[in-house]
């Protein structure tokens, strides 16, 4: 008779929600809102209570490179290990970034939205947004997120450019 291994600690599939595709965000958020939007939308599974924080501990012994390491981690507009695509954005990586920040900090600061600057931070601005729900339970932290999520010119003042990736994004999912 063989010995059963021992079956590690929970196991959690991640989870993105759907509507994610269609909204936009992508398009308008740095580059961890859509790791984050899958950790949410993990955390809302059947099952779990906790922080975020938590989850992270669960799933990737607390340190994530999707996400820039942890909750705390800065945030950015490209990955730090990719390769630069200089005909797209000539004027290079920190030029691009730099714009990319300035145009993110206008559009949050005209609708009276503080700018994040971690993970953490916009976790917050997905509450504030509805992108996301925490509620304090006796069982712990459940989250949840809307069925559909509200589009970003909803709740911010897209410049055209942006607006326009995100029409012809819907053009081309529909």
């Amino acid at each position: 008779m063989t010995e059963k291994a021992s079956v590690p600690g929970p196991r959690r599939d991640l989870a993105m929600h759907n509507d994610w595709w269609v909204s936009g965000w992508e398009h308008v958020l740095p580059r961890q809102g859509f790791p984050l939007t899958m950790l949410i939308g993990t955390a809302c599974q059947p099952g779990f209570t906790g922080s975020l924080d938590d989850l992270l501990r669960e799933i990737f012994d607390g340190h994530w490179d999707m996400i820039g390491g942890d909750l705390d981690g800065p945030l950015t507009f490209s990955w730090p290990d990719e390769e630069w695509d200089y005909e797209a954005a000539p004027e290079g990586r920190e030029a691009c970034e730099a714009a990319r920040w300035e145009q993110f900090s206008t559009m949050l600061t005209t609708a009276g939205f503080p700018v994040p600057t971690s993970v953490r931070d916009l976790s917050e601005l997905y509450l504030t947004w509805g992108l996301a729900r925490r509620e304090e339970t006796p069982d712990g932290t459940r989250w949840s997120m809307p069925a559909v999520l509200p589009l970003p010119g909803d709740l911010l003042p897209l410049d055209p450019e942006l607006d326009g990736r995100r029409v012809l994004f819907i053009g081309c999912a529909s």
